[in-house]
C-alpha cells in the first residue's frame, strides 16, 4: 500500500513539470497575418508581427513561416539573435494553398529585412508597395525558391539595391562586421523571382576586408538585373575569391564590379552552364582627381568555365573574351584552383565589439529610406536581449520547480519510511 501510495505521489508531483515544458516549447512552424493575436498555430490563431513569429519558433531547428493572408512589413526588421536552424517564408502549407484560399501574400514598403540565420523564400508572393526590398545576409545562406514570385508596383530593373528585390551577401554599415577583416562564406541561390539585384559582399564598410568565398548561383527561370562581385558603396576594400554559376534557363543582365574605386578581389569564377549572360565587366573606369583608373585588380584573374551549350550562343565570344582565361568545363585546361585566405590564429580585431566600423554616407537608398527611422541595435543591446529571452526566463522557472519538487519527494519518502 505504501509503495503504491508513494508512486501515485511522485506521479501527481512530475506531472506539472511535463506541463510546464510543453507550455515552455517552441514550435516548428507559425501562421503569420495582418492583425494576428494568437499564439501562431493556426490560421484563426495566427500572430501578426515578424518578431512575434521568429519568437514562437524552435531555432535550432528548420523552422516554417506561413503566411496565411495578407501581411504587411512596414518597417526594417532585425532578428538580432542568430539561430543554428533555418526559417523558410511560404504561404503553401501542408496542403492548403493560402494564396489561392485568401490571397495570402507578403507586402513590402520599402524595407529591410536582417538575417540572423538560413532563410528561405519559397512558394510565396512577396508584393512591393515601394521600390525595393532589401536582404541583408551576414553572410548566412540565403535562397529564393524556383516558386519564388515577386510583385512590383513600380518601375523597378533590378540593377540597383534600390529598385527591386536585392540581396546583401556580407554585412551592411552600421548593422555589424565588428572585425575589419572577416573570413566568412557567402552563400547565395536565386531560382526563382525577377528584376533581382545582387551584391556579393558588403556595403558602406570603409575598409572593411572580407576573405570568404562568396558563392552565388542563379537557375531555374530567375532573372537577375546585376551582380556586383564586389562590395559597393566604399572604397579601399579588399574581397576573397567569388564563384558564379548561371545554369538552367536563368538569366542575368550584368555581371559586374563594385561601384567605388579601389574594390579588389583575389579572382572571380564565372561558371556558365546554361542560360543567359548580357554582360561581363571586370573593372570600370572611374575617375580619381584628373586621372581614369580602374576601379577594381585581381591578384588571381577572371575566368570562364562554359559548358558546350553556351559556346554556341551568339553573345559567346564576346563575353568570353572579356575574361582572363576561358576553358571548357571538365576538359584538361580546366583546372584553376584559387587560393583561399585563411584566418590567421593570433588575428585581433582592429575594431573592438563595441565599436562601429567608419561610417560611410548612404548614397544610393538613402532617398528611399527617407520616410523610415533607422535604429541599428549595438552589441549591447544583443546581450541585453539574450538575457530578456522569454524562453530562458522559462527554463529557470522549470528547473527551479524540478527542484523543488524533488526536495518534496525526498521529504515524503522520508516519511514514509519513518511510519
Amino acid at each position: 500500500m505504501k509503495k503504491l501510495l508513494l508512486i501515485l505521489i511522485c506521479v501527481i508531483l512530475v506531472m506539472p513539470v511535463f506541463s510546464l515544458d510543453v507550455s515552455a516549447g517552441k514550435s516548428r512552424y507559425v501562421f503569420l497575418r495582418n492583425g494576428g493575436t494568437g499564439d501562431g498555430s493556426s490560421y484563426n490563431k495566427a500572430v501578426g508581427t515578424l518578431a512575434d513569429a521568429y519568437n514562437s519558433l524552435d531555432l535550432s531547428k528548420d523552422c516554417v513561416i506561413i503566411v496565411c493572408d495578407e501581411f504587411n512589413q512596414t518597417t526594417h526588421f532585425s532578428y538580432g539573435k542568430p539561430y543554428t536552424g533555418s526559417v523558410r517564408f511560404t504561404s503553401n502549407y501542408n496542403g492548403v494553398d493560402y494564396g489561392k484560399k485568401y490571397g495570402a501574400e507578403y507586402i513590402s514598403t520599402a524595407c529591410r529585412f536582417v538575417m540572423w540565420g538560413e532563410t528561405i523564400f519559397d512558394d510565396i508572393d512577396l508584393k512591393l508597395s515601394g521600390n525595393y526590398f532589401f536582404i541583408i545576409a551576414n553572410c548566412y545562406p540565403i535562397t529564393l525558391t524556383e516558386n519564388f514570385n515577386p510583385v512590383y508596383t513600380k518601375k523597378v530593373t533590378g540593377n540597383a539595391i534600390d529598385s527591386g528585390v536585392s540581396i546583401l551577401g556580407g554585412f551592411q554599415n552600421g548593422q555589424d562586421m565588428h572585425e575589419l577583416a572577416c573570413y566568412e562564406s557567402i552563400n547565395i541561390n536565386v531560382l526563382g523571382g525577377n528584376n533581382i539585384c545582387i551584391v556579393a559582399y558588403n556595403r558602406s564598410i570603409k575598409h572593411g576586408y572580407h576573405f570568404g568565398t562568396a558563392n552565388i548561383t542563379v537557375g531555374g527561370k530567375a532573372q537577375v538585373g546585376t551582380i556586383r562581385f564586389a562590395s559597393i558603396d566604399a572604397s579601399d576594400i579588399i574581397g576573397g575569391n567569388v564563384n558564379i554559376t548561371v545554369k538552367d534557363s536563368a538569366q542575368v543582365n550584368y555581371i559586374r564590379s563594385g561601384n567605388k574605386t579601389n574594390i579588389d578581389v583575389n579572382s572571380v569564377i564565372v561558371n556558365w552552364e546554361g542560360g543567359k549572360i548580357g554582360e561581363f565587366i571586370p573593372a570600370e573606369k572611374i575617375k580619381v582627381g584628373d586621372v581614369e583608373v580602374l576601379n577594381t585588380e585581381f591578384a588571381e584573374g577572371c575566368h570562364l568555365r562554359y559548358s558546350k551549350t553556351v559556346e554556341k550562343s551568339k553573345d559567346f565570344k564576346k563575353i568570353s573574351e572579356s575574361f582572363d582565361h576561358a576553358v571548357l568545363i571538365g576538359s584538361s585546361e580546366d583546372n584553376f584552383v584559387p587560393t583561399v585566405e585563411e584566418k590567421p590564429a593570433d588575428l585581433i580585431s582592429d575594431i573592438g565589439a563595441d565599436a562601429t566600423v567608419e561610417v560611410v554616407t548612404e548614397e544610393v537608398i538613402a532617398e528611399a529610406e527617407t520616410t523610415h527611422e533607422i535604429t541599428w541595435a549595438t552589441h549591447d543591446d544583443f546581450v541585453e536581449i539574450y538575457e530578456d529571452d522569454p524562453a530562458s526566463i522559462q527554463n529557470i522557472v522549470i528547473i527551479s520547480a524540478c527542484g523543488v519538487i524533488s526536495v518534496c519527494a525526498i521529504i515524503i519518502i522520508l516519511l514514509l519510511r519513518k511510519k
